[in-house]
């Protein structure tokens, strides 16, 4: 997003009616998949459904998820705590 400190994919999605008729229509939208910050892509391809087990979701009382995982699920001796997260927020202007 332009001018702020944060990046983000936006996506804006316009429907014209170009016909005469008044239509009614029903929209669904959505993410296929929602990654939480810190997640490797070996994880994804290899281990995607153990990798679920390790996700947490919070904010979801404010309706603006919080997708992130506490610690780095790699193996190792150290534990390597994970601070950041990725949210999603979707609306209708």
């Amino acid at each position: 997003m332009p001018q702020t400190n944060y990046a983000a994919l936006v996506r804006a999605v316009t429907i014209k009616n170009t016909s005469r008729k008044v239509l009614k229509l029903q929209v669904l939208d959505g993410l296929p998949r929602i990654v939480c910050y810190g997640i490797a892509n070996l994880f994804l391809k290899k281990l995607s459904r153990t990798i679920e087990a390790w996700m947490r979701v919070e904010n979801l009382g404010n309706n603006v998820p919080y997708y992130k995982v506490n610690v780095d699920p790699i193996d190792r001796p150290q534990v390597v705590h994970i601070k950041g997260g990725n949210f999603f927020m979707g609306f209708i202007r």
